[in-house]
Formats: C-alpha cells, structure tokens, sequence
C-alpha cells in the first residue's frame, strides 16, 4: 500500500521554522567558507552545458544531490537554488544544473519569442547522464535525484533508461502527468488551431531538427520550432506521463504535491498506475503552491532527508 503522509505546517510551526531558517542561512554563511561552490560547464553533443556545484570533500561518502529544473527554467532560479543551499547545510555536496534544451550555453529563462524551440525530453535524458558521467569523474558513486514539474517526468524517463549505477532514489516535485486528450482541448482552447493537424504538419517535415516553422508550443503563441521538438512536446507517448513511467520503479522515490497546486489533484488522478509500488511515497504539503517556496522548501527536504 503506498504511503501518504501530510506535512502540515502550523502557525507557531511557522514561527518556529521561520527561526530555524535565519539560523539555517546564517550557518551556510560560515559553511561556504570551507565549502567550494563553483559554476561549471561541461559540453555534450556540441553544446555547452552549465550548472553549479556545491563540492563538500567531507561528504562524498553521502550521495551528492542532483537537482533538476522544471519546464524552461534554469539553475538560477528560486526552487533549485534553494534546494541546493539546503543541501549545503546539511553538509550534501550538490550539483544544480540547467538543461541546454538546445540552446549553447544557455544561462537564463527560455524566452522561446527569441530563442528557438528545440529540446526534447530524450535531450533531457542524455543531458542528465553527461551530467552523471561528470560527477563520477569527480568521486561521486551515489546519487539522489531531485527534479521539478516537467523535470520529474525527464528525471524518471532518465532513470527509466539507463537505470544509472549509484542512483539511490528520485525525490520528485509536483512532478508531470501527460494526458493526450487534456493537452489536445487545452492546446485548441488555447490556441484555436486543431492539435492533430500540427502534429501531421511538423510530422510531415523532411527537416526535423532545425527550428524552421513558427507555431504555437506550450507557453508560446509565435515560436521558431522544430519537428522534434514539437512532436516530443505533443505526441501520445508515457515518455512525459510520471505516473507510467514510474509505475514499476526499483528505487525509493518520493513524490511531494501540495496543497494549493491544481496539478496534485491531476497526479492524483493517475494514483492507480503507481499505488502498488511500495517504493513509492507520496507527501502532501498543507499551503504550498506549485513552486514550494521557502518554507515548503524546507519541509520536503527534510522529508528527504529523514528516508535516507
């Protein structure tokens, strides 16, 4: 049977935990004088590939967590950078990267009105195990995985595929369910234009790399994209859907919703597919959003922490 678990966070909890942050931030202060933190770039498939690393030398009999973005964000924004500073605190050596999604040396949001669109979810995963390949030249053995929204859904795939040595759980956050019959009426409401004929169209391209068609693609009403892009983005495959993807998981892998996100309610929907696995634990968060901001933060890794 899987186990739900409420983390409920009280008024003097709040208090309490609002106290035990200052403590928190004044403590990594004095931490980061003896722990190395450093932006590094790797390059893969002719991009080059950024992150930070967080390297504690005293901690590298610990797994070094990985942390990973959600939909066209980056390693800069609030969510990884604050789950990487907790993962300092608690003496983790961390490394928080930013998926290329094709762009060479990307370093910000993907603006997609001036960017091309041209990443797909397999990208991601291959991303993710240049990202891997590297840490070990670094001395790391042992892993957890911790990725965000759209990321949850790579992250599984990632783990799905290559069933990497060393990595010991995924910690998925308000991770990505794919519905094909959701995203097609949302697509059409959205945009006004028939899903399956963009789908036919971009399928029909004898160039399906280059980002040579202005369409609509998920935020964007006007974006240079690419065939394989667009189709990663809108075919009917579980390549996006977490709850299939993780369904017959052999690691630990906690799944962390809260409260006041309208997409827990759609992941749980899907509950069937994965309430079997007694591998997998889902937590509910009382008052956090979709993005976990501070607080809540704090409380999911704590719940990492206390599985490992």
């Amino acid at each position: 049977m899987m186990r739900y678990a409420t983390l409920f966070v009280s008024e003097s909890t709040m208090l309490i935990r609002v106290a035990s942050l200052l403590c928190s931030v004044l403590a990594s202060l004095v931490m980061s004088s003896w722990v190395s933190a450093e932006p590094v770039q790797i390059r893969h498939d002719g991009l080059r590939l950024n992150a930070n690393y967080e390297n504690d030398d005293a901690a590298h009999e610990k797994p070094v967590m990985v942390i990973l973005h959600g939909t066209w964000m980056h390693h800069d924004t609030e969510l990884p950078t604050y789950l990487q500073d907790l993962a300092t605190y608690e003496g983790y050596s961390s490394l928080n990267l930013s998926l290329s999604l094709g762009i060479d040396d990307r370093k910000s949001f993907m603006i997609c009105e001036t960017m091309p669109v041209v990443g797909s979810h397999q990208q991601a995963v291959e991303e993710l195990k240049a990202w891997f390949d590297w840490l070990g030249t670094q001395g790391h053995t042992k892993f957890v995985l911790i990725a965000h929204s759209r990321g949850g859904a790579q992250a599984s795939l990632f783990y799905q595929t290559y069933h990497y040595p060393g990595l010991e759980r995924l910690a998925l956050i308000a991770p990505a369910t794919y519905e094909q019959a959701r995203v097609t009426k949302s697509f059409e409401n959205r945009y006004g234009k028939s899903l399956a004929e963009q789908v036919s169209l971009f399928q029909g391209l004898d160039n399906q790399v280059e980002p040579i068609t202005e369409a609509a693609v998920l935020y964007c009403t006007f974006a240079k994209v690419s065939a394989e892009a667009f189709l990663s983005y809108y075919l009917p495959t579980p390549n996006k859907h977490t709850p299939s993807l993780i369904a017959k998981i052999d690691i630990p892998t906690q799944i962390f919703l809260g409260s006041e996100d309208p997409l827990s309610d759609r992941l749980m929907e899907y509950q069937s597919e994965f309430i079997n696995n007694p591998l997998i634990s889902t937590h509910l968060i009382e008052g956090a959003d979709h993005f976990f901001r501070d607080l809540y933060s704090d409380e999911l890794f704590e719940a990492i922490l206390d599985d490992l």
